[in-house]
This record gives structure tokens, C-alpha cells and sequence, in this order.
């Protein structure tokens, strides 16, 4: 009798052990399953958004894509953002190529720009980025100071690079019916690196003008692509791009 007893107490215990020791076994179990599905999850979200960016990539018509629904693509819905950042215009330039610079913009380093209306009074700007705005008045705005108002005509802006190092961001927005043209001008050696974004409207930029023979410029614009995936109103993961596209 006392030996049966001890016997189902035993039983019990070891139930009671196997109990204690399965339950963070399930979890981890469950866990683990979970991460490895996300983890299947994302992979096949990059996958999608890889072969929609691809698509985007081999098309030879230039897109514009309203992201603000997403896009239904393989059971994920994709968020695209494309953005215009450096357009080229076909020009044959030279080092004594001679244009009317309604603006000149000296980048002598970072944290030292500078630009006129006349050659002569400079204004200063203590950063390494230039927001530049043509307004819907017709007013160009650098940095939230007007700098023309009511310039009914193309605007010519010189870009001058000295010898310098450093990282800058140029960005163009052109809210008017006229052309913004950029005439940038580099030294025989180039050891900065610059970022120009046109956000908005028409806008031509003229390269390689430090050369002594005629180049010609491919017209072109580069865009930058990027993909939020979500599936079932869940962020999955960003993808970004770029793509080229000649006209």
C-alpha cells in the first residue's frame, strides 16, 4: 500500500517537473517559429519589392507613380516614392562657354558658401547645404531669404567649386513656368562630393565646364526609388534604388 502510495507521488512530481520544464520549452518553440516566419516574411517582401523595383527599372516610359494607396503587388502592398534628383541637358560646354548668371554661388568650403546677385556684395552662408526656391511670384528664395523678386524670365545660376573637401546638398524647387539653369563649374580636381536634388519644375544643368574641349552631355535624369513593403497593415522592410532614364 505505502509502496503504491509513493509510487503516484512520484508520478505527480515528474508530471508536475515535465510541466514546469515543457511550458518555456513551448514558448521558446513558439518563439522561434514566430521569428522564423518574420524572418521568411521580410525575405519574401524584398523579393517582391526587388522584382517591382526591377520592373520600374526596365521601363522605358518615365513614371509617375501616387504611392499615397500603396500598390498591390505578389500579396504585399508597396509604398513608392520616386524622386527626380540630377537632370542633364544636352549641351556641348567649354571652359570659355559664356552665360548671363542672374546669381553666383561660390562654395569655398564647408560651412562657407557665398552668393551675389552683382559679383560684388557676397552674402555668407555658415553651412554646407543651399535650399533654392522659384517661387509662384516669381521671387528665388536661398535659404528663406529673397534674393530676386519678380525675375519674369530663365533664371542663370553660376555654381563656382573651389578646391576644396567636403559634402554639400543643393536643392531645387521651380514653381514657375520659366527654366532654372545651372552652370556648374569644377577644379581639374574634384575632392568633394555634392548632392542636387530638383524637387520641382523645370530645371537644366550644364556640367564639366572646367574642361578646354567641347563635351557633350548625355540629357538624362536620375531618379531615386524607394519601396516601404507592408502586408496586412504591417511595416515589413525599405528598399531603395535608383534608375536612369534617358530622354
Amino acid at each position: 500500500m505505502n509502496n503504491k502510495g509513493f509510487t503516484l507521488i512520484e508520478l505527480v512530481v515528474t508530471i508536475a517537473i515535465i510541466m514546469i520544464i515543457s511550458i518555456p520549452l513551448t514558448n521558446m518553440f513558439l518563439f522561434s517559429s514566430k521569428v522564423n516566419a518574420l524572418g521568411r516574411e521580410e525575405m519574401d517582401g524584398i523579393s517582391a519589392a526587388k522584382k517591382y523595383m526591377e520592373e520600374l527599372k526596365a521601363s522605358k516610359e518615365l513614371f509617375n507613380i501616387d504611392s499615397e494607396e500603396g500598390i498591390d503587388y505578389k500579396k504585399y502592398k508597396l509604398y513608392v516614392d520616386i524622386l527626380g534628383v540630377e537632370r542633364y541637358a544636352s549641351k556641348e560646354v567649354t571652359e570659355g562657354i559664356e552665360f548671363n548668371e542672374d546669381i553666383k554661388v561660390l562654395v569655398l568650403g564647408e560651412y562657407n558658401i557665398k552668393y551675389s546677385r552683382d559679383d560684388i556684395n557676397y552674402t555668407s552662408v555658415p553651412e554646407s547645404s543651399l535650399v533654392i526656391e522659384f517661387d509662384e511670384k516669381k521671387d528665388l528664395y536661398i535659404n528663406n531669404t529673397r534674393v530676386l523678386k519678380k525675375q519674369k524670365k530663365d533664371l542663370n545660376l553660376g555654381l563656382y567649386f573651389q578646391d576644396i573637401v567636403g559634402l554639400y546638398d543643393f536643392s531645387i524647387k521651380n514653381f514657375t513656368n520659366y527654366t532654372i539653369n545651372i552652370y556648374i563649374l569644377e577644379p581639374n580636381l574634384k575632392r568633394y562630393e555634392y548632392n542636387l536634388e530638383i524637387l520641382n519644375g523645370r530645371v537644366n544643368t550644364y556640367k564639366n565646364l572646367r574642361t578646354t574641349t567641347s563635351t557633350e552631355i548625355t540629357p538624362y535624369i536620375l531618379y531615386k526609388i524607394k519601396i516601404d513593403v507592408e502586408k496586412n497593415d504591417e511595416y515589413i522592410t525599405t528598399l531603395e534604388g535608383t534608375k536612369r532614364f534617358d530622354y
